[in-house]
């Protein structure tokens, strides 16, 4: 007769330190079996090949999960519970093992009776800090033998390759795109999964809800908009169809890819290429990439790819370089009245440069004046350059900071250091109280700008790429 099987969820060894402190004392499994959640259990796991589970391990990364309650079950159990959000996915891990519900938990002890049950968990929860949140890194495939004991049939520890790390960085600062709570551990974890796993695929009421609606055409189905994991030439990347409302234009957009911090933009080549043929039936205009640091003095492949901007990240600087020039006043906005001339700025703007120039963002600029700050310089009254900036409502890059949303210089003061000098007087103006740190997206063919603002410890985190998606299109560079 077959013996039994389960197949475990298992905490990365770093994590195990507060639940090793009560599971030793408590639980006489602690010196047989690392803390974990059950995915299968043995009486079920007759049911479970090992095929099916080194395939649905090898399909999944290293996860967090939250727990946020400890309960006694039967009266002696003391049991760690997930929280309904991370029971949802430890749920959706074992439908592609097995059916049926799995009520993730992590055992901590048992006691002789209720009375002593009671006390484990009072001390349980005197050294667990609750929510726990927990990091899984391993698939145990186990069976049990007659005598109780256990045998390893297979071990699949989970993937933390460069993709997976990406993906995560990527779900720090891409919150625009999905709406989920910022800032923590399991939130970033849980958005970095969506980007590897089912960011889309849409169905047709998420469409209906996003700006895809009134886009797509009848014909075409939702799955032409899945995110798609793809690799070609050892580099694995995670990209997906976007779409710019303003523009009426759509790209891919590369969210993810496993090209080293040194990558040169010729290494994406191959890459872009694959994601061009993958996506060819979507009709993109464009594919949107990043190169982590700064790419300015890259040879881009071909006459078609377009450097776009770059992400920075830095401290406030404690000394400015730049200050107002003599005869130009500075202004701190607190109303809405400067809006008609940021438009204007725009305007005039685009005119000069209709491939290039943004979009005046009035939302944004609302946001700023509510939680940062507004500057404009103004020569005899007349605005002829602002700068916004707000708190960051998460952090970006792993610190929360003020980001820079937005440096706009009009077309005939361009190249007399304005840009330079708002951006100094925005760092000043900064609360240094809620954060020592200021990011912002530098629009790389202002190459001076750039160069100024990577001044006093300013680093570059990543340098945007545009590539043509069509066939000897010749599609300009334009903003998203």
């Amino acid at each position: 007769m077959a013996a039994d099987r389960d197949v475990l969820l298992v905490v990365e060894k770093a994590h195990r330190g507060p639940i090793d402190e009560v599971r030793l004392e408590f639980d006489p499994l602690a010196y047989k079996i690392p803390p974990h959640v059950t995915l299968v259990y043995p009486e079920e796991g007759k049911r479970v090949t090992g095929a099916v589970v080194s395939k649905v391990a090898s399909q999944l990364f290293r996860l967090v999960l939250r727990f946020d309650q400890i309960k006694i079950v039967g009266d002696r159990n003391v049991l760690l519970m997930a929280d309904e959000e991370s029971a949802a996915y430890v749920e959706s891990v074992r439908k592609e093992l097995l059916e049926g519900k799995c009520n993730p938990r992590i055992s901590l002890g048992r006691g002789k009776d209720r009375s002593e049950a009671e006390k484990i968990r009072e001390f349980a929860q005197s050294k667990l800090k609750l929510p726990l949140v927990l990091e899984f890194g391993e698939v145990l495939h186990e069976e049990i033998l007659v005598d109780g004991s256990s045998r390893v049939v297979g071990r699949f520890p989970l993937r933390q390759d460069q993709l997976v790390f990406q993906a995560t960085r990527a779900a720090r600062w891409l919150w625009n795109s999905w709406p989920f709570e910022a800032g923590q551990a399991h939130d970033v974890a849980r958005t970095a999964y969506r980007l590897l796993a089912d960011l889309v695929p849409f169905d047709e009421e998420a469409i209906e809800e996003s700006s895809w609606k009134g886009i797509r055409r009848p014909e075409e189905p939702p799955s032409r908009f899945d995110a798609q994991e793809l690799a070609v030439q050892g580099v694995r990347a995670l990209a997906g169809m976007k779409y710019d409302a303003r523009e009426n234009r759509r790209h891919v957009e590369i969210f993810a890819h496993s090209l080293p911090a040194d990558a040169r933009a010729r290494d994406a080549a191959p890459m872009v290429e694959e994601v061009r043929r993958a996506f060819a039936d979507a009709d993109p205009e464009a594919v949107h990439f990043f190169l982590w640091g700064d790419r300015r003095a890259d040879k881009l492949p071909g006459a078609v790819w377009h450097a776009d901007s770059v992400q920075t990240l830095g401290r406030i600087p404690e000394e400015m370089m730049f200050d107002v020039p003599p005869g130009i006043e500075l202004r701190r906005e607190s109303t809405v009245e400067f809006m008609e001339e940021y438009t204007a700025l725009y305007e005039a703007h685009r005119k000069l440069f209709p491939n290039v120039a943004e979009h005046a963002d009035a939302e944004a600029m609302r946001r700023n004046l509510s939680f940062g700050g507004v500057l404009s310089l103004r020569d005899a009254g007349k605005a002829i350059g602002i700068v916004g900036w707000q708190l960051a409502p998460q952090p970006v890059w792993d610190v929360p900071c003020h980001f820079v949303d937005e440096v706009i210089v009009a077309p005939d003061r361009r190249g007399r250091g304005f840009g330079k000098v708002l951006r100094a007087v925005a760092a000043k103006a900064m609360d240094r109280r809620t954060s020592e740190f200021q990011a912002g997206r530098i629009r790389a063919y202002n190459t001076p700008s750039l160069s100024g603002a990577l001044a006093n410890g300013r680093s570059v985190v990543a340098t945007q790429f545009w590539a043509d998606a069509g066939e000897g299109r010749g599609w300009p560079r334009y903003s998203m």
